[in-house]
């Protein structure tokens, strides 16, 4: 399967791009398949690289850029990285919080990671 979405992104690069929407798209389903399987530091290449790519192209408040920021956080979080997960978090929580409000459940689930780091930190 990794194979596969390897030689669709491949694919996507020559045709789109390296920043093009299907070779990103193909990023994010190898990430997720990767964290899925237990590859957090290969699927965390690729989440920066979907974030670097929306950022060269969109605003940082966009819901794409905050999205992909939003998933490398949760990676970073999954690897015991809270300090570099915190900042994104903080980041897509607030952005969401301005256009959304704070009631919306995509504005409410960063801070649900905030506070879990924040958990994990008084407890170690």
């Amino acid at each position: 399967m990794v194979r596969g979405y390897e030689d669709a992104i491949a694919t996507s690069i020559r045709i789109f791009g390296p920043d093009g929407g299907p070779t990103n798209n193909g990023r994010h389903h190898l990430a997720t398949e990767l964290e899925r399987t237990g590859q957090l530091a290969e699927a965390r290449v690729l989440r920066e690289e979907v974030l670097n790519a929306y950022r060269r192209h969109r605003d940082s408040e966009d819901p794409g850029v905050l999205a992909a920021e939003e998933y490398l956080a949760a990676n970073l979080y999954r690897s015991g990285m809270f300090d570099e997960a915190r900042p994104l978090f903080t980041h897509v929580r607030d952005s969401r919080e301005r256009t959304l409000g704070s009631e919306d459940p995509a504005t409410q689930r960063p801070g649900n990671w905030l506070a879990a780091m924040d958990s994990n930190q008084e407890q170690g």
